[in-house]
């Protein structure tokens, strides 16, 4: 029969004759012992088990309120205030003191977040900012978990952030997330006279969406004096057997309340999730119904520009009567505009719904310059400008797609066209500068009223002018270039003095400027303030 190791022997010799033995001399002490570390151990796992379990339920409550206020302010800034707009209301935080206004989206949120904190939610809300607006009293962070939540979402693509301060009777769990803008709302901001940052742009985290939910006791009913530590002197066997009993029952009794919450937290995530899936196929079903349209639609028109096209030039003969002539023209023009309009409204569409894949590539700036000029020519008829380009010589080139380069300039410039009234002058000017490139475009028209500066930026907002009632476009063009120009990391301002023109201005960062090769080179060092100054 093998024998054990002699190491092994001692340890085994002290256990039988000093623990054994003990043991069979005390019984009682030695079950209450046993009892007593019984007791420990099954309050320490249940205590861990328990508190992971509350952590874990706090935590996806905190997610459901978060997300479902995220839903709640995009479903209000993309469907209801364009809506409102629309039918002439203002967005402001005083929306109270103003009639006809409606509040930001940014205010909805934190007073949707106090109105949940006011009707006994177990979770509060907040909402707050590392540049928080001079007329919120509380907007910024108040404590050092708000400050290092604002100073990580700044500086790193961080997760939620979840900091949790329990204990036995309660406690809280504390979770922020970043908030980050859209295109539209980083310009809404840059434009707006009292925000505190005014170089946002898309990506950026625009503030903090936080929630705290208020953890339950662990030892439901204790602490309220039934049970007094002078009594623990005076617990025999039969009130530690009772303890073991009362653990279980209230393991029980936290096991069933917290599977509740865990039920309802589950309902409203899957509630959530039906209502996302439902949203993303609708959007995909637009997307879809856009293209499909705009495919049907360009076909017959771009034949139709083609024929009316070489029936105006009678490219296989003459028409004869000289008014069919004319009408092939307005047939061409008429069909260029409305191929103008869809090109928009897919653009339009595109952006909204993320999909927009931009190609870099080396732009000569004085070359896209003469063809977005040339683009004009089919307005050419209703508003006879002179277009100046001036571009120094020696011109860096731009990185940058060149479709949407295009589409921004043709926008602004159409913009000009249309806009300036009559008699106006309308110039091209590119300046090259330590922070990059600026292009402008500037005409000596009628001008924009201060008022309609921020407005006309919107979708589908046009000029209150009632002497451009008649203008040709749905209100697209300026918000399609805005929303292009925050994809490359630039920007667009609209200045105007009525009376004395209107600058729109085009500001590429550094970083798209291409240093090592240049885009427009002259025989000599003049500045070409014009090639020829056409009709637009």
């Amino acid at each position: 029969m093998p024998t054990s190791p002699s190491w092994l022997r001692a340890p085994h010799r002290i256990f039988h004759t000093r623990v054994l033995q003990h043991m069979a001399a005390h019984p009682l002490a030695s079950a209450a012992l046993f009892l007593v570390t019984g007791v420990i151990l099954t309050g320490i796992l249940t205590w861990q088990v328990l508190d992971n379990l509350r952590t874990r339920t706090a935590v996806e409550t905190a997610r459901s309120y978060a997300a479902s206020l995220g839903i709640v302010r995009e479903y209000y800034t993309n469907e209801v205030v364009p809506k409102a707009r629309e039918a002439g209301a203002t967005v402001r935080h005083d929306y109270r003191d103003v009639p006809g206004a409606i509040p930001m989206p940014a205010t909805v949120s934190i007073e949707l977040g106090q109105l949940i904190d006011r009707a006994g939610s177990p979770a509060r809300m907040r909402f707050y900012s590392a540049w928080p607006y001079p007329y919120r009293e509380d907007g910024g962070p108040r404590d050092t978990f708000e400050q290092q939540a604002v100073d990580t979402f700044q500086t790193s693509e961080s997760q939620p952030i979840i900091e949790v301060n329990g204990t036995l009777t309660g406690g809280a769990l504390r979770y922020a997330e970043p908030v980050v803008m859209r295109a539209g709302c980083a310009s809404c901001h840059n434009d707006d006279p009292l925000s505190p940052k005014r170089d946002w742009v898309a990506g950026d985290v625009g503030g903090v969406q936080a929630v705290t939910v208020a953890l339950p006791s662990l030892l439901p009913g204790f602490g309220s004096g039934a049970i007094r530590p002078d009594l623990a002197t005076s617990l025999t066997v039969a009130g530690l057997i009772g303890g073991l009993i009362g653990v279980t029952v209230l393991l029980f009794v936290l096991l069933r309340r917290l599977n509740r919450s865990l039920q309802l937290a589950a309902s409203r995530n899957a509630k959530l999730t039906v209502a996302r899936e439902a949203a993303e196929q609708a959007n995909a079903g637009k997307n879809r119904i856009m293209s499909n349209i705009s495919h049907e639609l360009r076909t017959p028109l771009n034949a139709i520009i083609g024929f009316s096209e070489m029936i105006s030039r009678e490219a296989l003969g003459s028409v004869g009567n000289p008014r069919y002539r004319d009408y092939a023209t307005d047939i061409r023009d008429s069909g260029e505009r409305l191929l103008s309009i869809i090109e928009n409204m897919v653009s339009f569409a595109e952006i909204d719904s993320g999909q927009v894949s931009l190609t870099d590539a080396e732009i000569e700036l004085s070359a896209e310059l003469e063809r977005v000029r040339s683009m004009m020519a089919p307005l050419s008829t209703e508003h006879p400008h002179p277009i100046s380009i001036m571009i120094p010589p020696a011109f860096p080139a731009l990185r940058m797609d060149r479709r949407a380069l295009r589409n921004i300039l043709a926008n602004l410039l159409a913009n000009a066209v249309q806009y300036s009234g009559k008699g106006a002058e309308i110039w091209l000017i590119a300046s090259h500068h330590a922070d990059g490139v600026t292009i402008e475009v500037r005409d000596n028209g009628v001008g924009i009223p201060p008022g309609d500066l921020k407005r006309i930026m919107q979708p589908f907002e046009r000029a209150g002018d009632p002497s451009f009632a008649n203008v040709e476009g749905i209100g697209l063009g300026l918000s399609i270039a805005q929303e292009m120009a925050a994809l490359h990391g630039a920007g667009i301002t609209l200045e105007s003095t009525p009376q004395k023109g209107t600058v729109a201005s085009l500001n590429v960062p550094r970083t798209r400027v291409v240093t090592d090769r240049t885009a427009d080179r002259s025989d000599n060092g003049e500045t070409r303030l014009a090639r020829a100054s056409t009709r637009a």
